[in-house]
């Protein structure tokens, strides 16, 4: 075989394994389930410093991916809860206005603030995700419902 020839079978074979790639990629596509699910939130309170909690319609909201807690040792807090001082300190380092209580100013000041920037982070879409678990595309929105 000359050596030009050589080189386009090597080219044919590799645009080969290419297509079979894409093909392959296209049928996984295809066979994958796509769910939404939408939290809707209309009430943020906070049951004492670096606890907080999201209800819509006066009830607690326990729905995947947004659990209770039941308890934080941590923050002596021992009611159901979503959020205590370790989760806003994880939420603080990608969204800044959010943050643990840290025992300067007031306490409800802390409080109002912080229940507006999470409103506005729902509002904005900024806790909105997509992930992919097996061949489900999860598409998680939480939606801030206001004045009904």
């Amino acid at each position: 075989m000359k050596e030009t020839e050589l080189w386009f079978s090597l080219f044919r074979g590799i645009l080969t394994i290419n297509k079979l790639r894409k093909y392959s990629l296209e049928m996984e596509i295809m066979h994958m389930n796509e769910k939404e699910i939408i939290i809707e939130i209309d009430k943020i309170k906070s049951g004492k410093a670096n606890i907080i909690s999201f209800y819509r319609k006066n009830k607690l909201i326990d729905r995947a991916p947004l659990r209770l807690k039941d308890k934080s040792e941590s923050y002596n807090y021992n009611y159901r809860h979503h959020f205590d001082g370790d989760d806003l300190e994880k939420i603080n380092a990608k969204q800044s206005s959010v943050f643990p209580y840290d025992g300067r100013g007031k306490i409800n000041e802390w409080a109002d603030e912080t229940k507006r920037s999470l409103r506005q982070l729902i509002m904005d879409g900024k806790f909105n995700r997509v992930f992919t678990k097996g061949t489900t595309k999860y598409s998680i929105k939480l939606v801030w419902v206001s004045g009904e």
